[in-house]
């Protein structure tokens, strides 16, 4: 179903730095979801961007390092994201994960989230992943 995790070796994934794949995903949320907000939202999720942003190293370090993702083999040895293997997984996931709403509107009509209200659709993932096919590989960077 899924070939080889990490196959970089055998040119069949786009294998990426934690920077590039934290860079990436900042820039499609700024330039996707961010733009489409004005006034306090925007504020809000400039500034929880900027501080998850800050933050992302450790925050994705903790996932890299569990044993579960490890031994799916989402991370290489020498700690590259092959997002080859994570869209194929998402795009084949059943049940389908999407969409994905955060935040909602409570009866007395505020919204739960300071953000607003994002729904995430698979065709946000396909976006994600096509920005992301567009970087450099680890190797081509180190040239």
């Amino acid at each position: 179903m899924f070939p080889p995790p990490c196959a970089q070796s055998m040119g069949e994934s786009k294998m990426l730095t934690k920077s590039q794949f934290i860079d990436g995903v900042s820039e499609f949320v700024s330039d996707e979801m961010l733009s489409k907000q004005t006034g306090l939202p925007l504020w809000i999720g400039a500034a929880a961007l900027n501080l998850a942003k800050l933050n992302a190293d450790k925050m994705i370090d903790s996932y890299l390092e569990n044993s579960m993702v490890k031994a799916l083999g989402i991370v290489s040895e020498g700690g590259l994201i092959d997002i080859d293997l994570v869209y194929r997984a998402l795009k084949q996931a059943e049940p389908k994960p999407f969409p994905i709403i955060i935040g909602k509107k409570k009866p007395e009509g505020k919204i739960s989230n300071p953000f607003g209200i994002f729904t995430i659709k698979e065709a946000d993932l396909d976006a994600l992943y096509n920005r992301l096919k567009q970087l450099p590989t680890a190797e081509e960077t180190e040239e």
